[in-house]
């Protein structure tokens, strides 16, 4: 399978908006503990 020319355009067809996950966790402690990760991962690096 070759490389797409517009790799963006080609993973948003296949997944839809991938930058934004969808979450299904049934555990509230793990949808907590991924949530503050999640946070943590998005915070500017000193």
């Amino acid at each position: 399978m070759g490389c797409p020319s517009q790799p963006d355009a080609y993973l948003r067809v296949l997944y839809g908006d991938y930058d934004k996950p969808d979450y299904t966790y049934l555990a509230t402690a793990s949808a907590t503990t991924r949530q503050q990760v999640d946070y943590k991962s998005s915070l500017p690096v000193r």
